[in-house]
């Protein structure tokens, strides 16, 4: 591998990443820890592809994901496998890079063909149907990069989030009779202040939650389109309690990158360095946790009473939610966390250095020690040696399909004024 290049007008801190990056690459532990998945393209979100499960996989035990790519395509991939990567399927057609991928719930498996939305740099979303690989149609509407896709279950509609400050509903088509009217914006959503990361919906489907690079959260009521305001707002006919007079948000110090609602709670990530566990009622604060670098993305688990954190720097953090103490540290990737998922007791964590890794949370959990570091094929965790694994090929890493410049500002847009 060769060394990186570091640009005369970059800042101390930049370089230090850099030769931090690199320092992870080049480590031969770290290629093997995790059973890595490698794409040789940057992740920007991965979603659990067995929304509905299929014979192949229950027999052969797999576990599929779609990945969101930076070389503009969407890939289904077996993760965890002792072989590694396998490619099944591939969505292509978008003219800037990945950035959020979404499956219809309910709408088939792998092995008969599903419904995908996937969201783009290039400001649109494609409905694709995977059993002909053929795209149902294009949803037009925002007017900068979509960042985050959110289908509820049970509905006719999805959600969409853009860095041009707009949350979009939309309505899914009868794919035996799509009309063009059915991809057109049944409503919008304004309110932010700057572009929205992530956006996410209450268990019962009453509230919309988004997240965005103005440091704040926001929560629509989803019958009226409205942001609730009040001491006491009624939501499907339901009562709910907030702060009196003011906006229902939350807030943290700078960009808000991930949140997840689960068991009463919503679960904010911030670029801040803070995890925050919210009262989904009231808007009170319960916990918080903070890392020493930004957070990119979160997993909670509740069952486990624990939280995987995804960090900018590549190392997860696993936080104990009933103590509030930092009980498992990884160093994990080489790169940015921006996506989680989690199912059959693994969780899997997607990477802007282009690899998924499989991590047993009891394995983790049991492991003597604050980080993580097993012996892997006899190889100590401690002691570097050397390996003919290779994380590349022909010695190189592979890149994208995006220019330097592209490549430069997608990072920039990731960072966004940390």
């Amino acid at each position: 591998m060769e060394k990186p290049t570091v640009a005369f007008f970059q800042s101390e801190k930049d370089q230090q990443k850099v030769a931090e990056r690199y320092r992870k690459l080049q480590d031969p532990y770290l290629q093997l820890l995790g059973n890595p998945c490698r794409t040789g393209s940057k992740i920007l979100q991965i979603v659990n592809a067995n929304d509905q499960p299929s014979k192949t996989n229950l027999k052969n035990q797999k576990f599929l994901v779609w990945a969101a790519l930076s070389d503009f395509t969407a890939r289904l991939i077996e993760v965890g496998a002792e072989q590694g990567k396998i490619y099944k399927k591939m969505l292509k057609g978008h003219t800037g890079p990945v950035t959020s991928i979404a499956v219809v719930p309910n709408s088939g498996n792998v092995d008969s063909g599903q419904l995908v939305l996937t969201g783009s740099w290039d400001k649109t979303i494609k409905l694709w149907d995977t059993k002909s690989m053929s795209v149902v149609g294009i949803y037009e509407g925002h007017s900068d990069f979509v960042k985050s896709i959110f289908v509820p279950q049970h509905s006719e509609y999805f959600y969409s989030g853009s860095s041009d400050k707009k949350i979009i509903k939309w309505k899914l088509p009868s794919i035996s009779n799509p009309k063009s009217s059915d991809f057109c914006p049944v409503k919008v959503f304004e309110g932010h202040r700057r572009g929205i990361e992530k956006i996410a919906i209450s268990d019962d489907g009453a509230i919309l939650y988004s997240a965005g690079s103005d440091a704040s959260v926001f929560a629509w009521d989803l019958s009226t389109g409205k942001q609730v305001f009040g001491k006491m707002c009624e939501i499907n006919g339901k009562l709910k309690a907030v702060d009196e007079n003011k906006e229902w948000s939350l807030v943290h110090e700078t960009n808000v990158s991930d949140i997840v609602v689960a068991e009463g709670s919503i679960w904010t990530a911030s670029l801040d360095n803070f995890v925050c566990e919210w009262d989904a009622a009231t808007c009170i604060k319960n916990s918080n946790f903070k890392n020493t670098t930004g957070v990119r993305s979160i997993l909670p688990i509740p069952a486990r009473s624990i939280i995987f954190v995804g960090l900018r720097n590549g190392t997860i953090n696993i936080w104990d939610m009933g103590s509030g103490e930092c009980i498992k540290e990884i160093q994990a990737h080489a790169d940015s966390i921006e996506s989680m998922v989690a199912s059959g007791g693994k969780v899997y964590t997607a990477s802007l250095d282009g690899s998924i890794l499989t991590w047993d949370v009891e394995d983790v959990l049991k492991f003597d020690g604050f980080e993580y570091r097993p012996i892997l094929n006899g190889m100590n965790g401690y002691t570097t040696v050397e390996t003919n694994e290779t994380i590349t090929k022909g010695g190189k890493v592979e890149t994208s399909l995006m220019t330097e410049d592209e490549d430069r500002e997608l990072q920039e847009l990731l960072d966004d004024l940390e």
